[in-house]
């Protein structure tokens, strides 16, 4: 008998105990709850391997996966209030697809989350937020500039209020101003975006508010509404673009000011916050759980890195320790090497 099999559960109950054992251990408990049923989703053909895709094709399957795991898995507006199964579906669609994450994180936690948020109690949403509760629509944010980087507060692309119509002009005044990098270069998807821009009442700058704004529908993208591709991204397939408007105009219902402020029926801004960066990171409010689901990828990837490693480490042979001709499984000189020298391991 090899060291290998000597290391191995005496029986099969004794490995089903320490596996379920394992589980409970990583998952909390939590893995029939919120993860059993996203780890199934994951082995339906529609995941498999698809060498010689081009990176378009590749963002395509990405978005069609999206729409899958929504469907399959009934996901819908409650998921941006349920953090913990919000962060396991982040967990498990990067192990397959890491373009199909920021897909599903954006969609519900960064739009469907800031629209539930800034606009509770509203009765006038409902038709946005079946869009995106249905996956008819792809849910984007579009916040970030060209000249600006994360710097929010002091973004340019404005949003003019028309007294005349009751409507806001949305434009990218300058090269400076326009949006980098949302994915709205496949414009054939329909997508809606909650976008950041200055708000402007009267010719007074009322500071950085979201803003719906319809990108793109199966005959492409929106009147007004300009796209630039990225290049590829080597591994990432994500459709990334330089985004800008052209006045672009949307309805007064658009505006979702939450708690900061209203805009009154004679078309007053009346704030209620007077600080502008607070006012800034209370629109961004969903950026922070977005952060967790991307360091729970990445903590899933690790993860599945240290079993492929481990596993692989079993089948891989080395010279054995004595003998001039025998071979044994690495781990097995790498347990011994832990009973001698315990630091190494360390």
């Amino acid at each position: 008998m090899t060291r290998f099999a000597e290391k191995l559960p005496e029986t099969e109950s004794e490995s089903s105990d320490a596996r379920g054992d394992l589980v409970d251990l990583i998952f909390d408990g939590k893995f029939s709850s919120l993860h059993q049923d996203l780890r199934a989703a994951l082995e339906n053909p529609l995941f498999d391997q698809r060498p010689g895709l081009s990176t378009l094709e590749a963002g395509r399957l990405s978005y069609e996966r999206a729409r899958f795991l929504h469907e399959h898995l009934e996901l819908g507006s409650e998921l941006p209030h349920d953090q913990e199964r919000m962060f396991a579906v982040s967990e498990w669609s990067c192990l397959v697809d890491i373009t199909t994450l920021p897909v599903l994180n954006i969609h519900y936690n960064l739009c469907m989350g800031t629209i539930l948020q800034h606009g509770a109690g509203r009765d006038d949403l409902g038709d946005y937020l079946d869009e995106l509760r249905s996956m008819s629509s792809i849910g984007l944010l579009i916040a970030t500039e060209l000249g600006y980087g994360n710097n929010i507060a002091a973004l340019e692309t404005e949003a003019v209020y028309d007294h005349e119509t009751g409507e806001f002009v949305l434009n990218t005044p300058n090269a400076r101003a326009q949006k980098f990098m949302p994915n709205t270069g496949i414009s054939d998807i329909p997508k809606l975006a909650v976008v950041l821009a200055r708000l402007k009442v009267s010719g007074a700058d009322r500071g950085v508010f979201p803003f719906i704004v319809r990108i793109s529908d199966r005959n492409g993208l929106r009147p007004g509404v300009h796209v630039t591709r990225l290049p590829e991204k080597p591994g990432f397939a994500l459709d990334n673009g330089v985004t800008r408007f052209d006045h672009v105009r949307i309805p007064r219902r658009n505006l979702l000011t939450g708690s900061a402020g209203r805009l009154t029926d004679a078309g007053e801004f009346r704030a209620n916050v007077k600080n502008r960066r607070t006012q800034v990171l209370r629109a961004l409010d969903r950026v922070t759980p977005g952060r967790i689901c991307l360091s729970g990828a990445l903590i899933s990837a690790a993860r599945a890195s240290t079993y492929i490693a481990v596993r692989y480490a079993w089948q891989r042979l080395t010279a054995a320790r004595r003998g001039k001709c025998r071979s044994s499984p690495s781990a097995a000189s790498s347990q011994r090497c832990s009973r001698r020298w315990p630091g190494c391991m360390r």
